[in-house]
């Protein structure tokens, strides 16, 4: 089992952008959740977008001097004015509905040169490295036509075909495949962002913020005490209040006590 992931292991320990590590989480979506064997490569570029729009957007994590995934993400935001808080299963819909915008085709066209096929080189290290890159793209979607352990092979320059050791193999541990690629773009991220904290949770995305419990046991505090309101300085009048966080959310990315404080409705 072991000889057929020890590609896959090189091709995520070696990565030097992003790109990888989005391009196999949307092979595991597009596996494991809509069941999918036969994909067309488009589909999983718009969950590249996915995957990544809130780590970039909401917590404004960089991502190094070469990856240019944050760039095709602004795009896409500017042009179809899409709010920096929407969830994942919105965003997903608005891209897909939109895949033929100008923003979205100019994502396609800057992926598609060498994502599909730089991601396989591991699979075949050193027969393929000597040459130009057309010739390199033409060999590899040859020779994984008849390589049963690769990951995927192409059906055609827009469409991949899962190969049915990974379609079980996916199938199976999938939650355990997606924790292992979160964990190596985890260290991606950190290395580049290294006083950021909760990254893994911010890769993984947080679509809800709960406030009542803190909103609950404040609103019983300022019941008996005087309290001003630390923004505006008003003082709590037994009216209506908001919780506001003191660090950042998109810094913190918790709704941890500690770290909300009571303001004024109008601060």
């Amino acid at each position: 089992m072991s000889k057929f992931l020890n590609p896959l292991l090189h091709t995520l320990e070696n990565a030097t952008n992003s790109y990888k590590y989005y391009w196999l989480l949307g092979i595991l979506h597009q596996t494991a959740i809509q069941k999918q064997t036969e994909i067309l490569i488009e589909d999983i570029f718009l969950e590249m977008l996915v995957e990544s729009w809130q780590i970039f957007r909401q917590f404004k994590l960089y991502y190094g001097f070469y990856d240019q995934l944050p760039l095709l993400i602004d795009m896409a935001r500017e042009e179809l004015q899409i709010d920096d808080r929407v969830k994942q299963h919105d965003l997903r819909k608005i891209l897909s509905e939109n895949r033929n915008s100008e923003s979205i085709q100019k994502v396609f066209k800057h992926l598609v040169k060498y994502v599909p096929y730089r991601f396989l080189s591991s699979w075949y290290p050193e027969k393929l490295t000597h040459l130009p890159d057309g010739k390199m793209h033409k060999a590899i979607m040859e020779r994984s036509k008849n390589d049963e352990d690769i990951l995927y092979c192409f059906v055609n320059t827009d469409r991949i075909h899962i190969k049915e050791l990974w379609v079980t193999y996916i199938n199976d541990n999938y939650p355990l495949l997606k924790g292992f690629v979160i964990g190596k773009l985890n260290f991606y991220l950190q290395k580049r962002n290294p006083n950021v904290p909760a990254i893994p949770s911010k890769i993984q995305g947080i679509d809800k913020r709960n406030l009542s419990k803190a909103k609950k046991i404040w609103s019983q505090y300022l019941v008996a005490r005087k309290f001003n309101f630390i923004y505006s300085g008003q003082i709590y009048t037994g009216t209506n209040f908001s919780m506001d966080y003191f660090l950042p959310w998109s810094y913190v990315a918790h709704d941890e006590l500690w770290n909300l404080v009571p303001t004024s409705v109008s601060s």
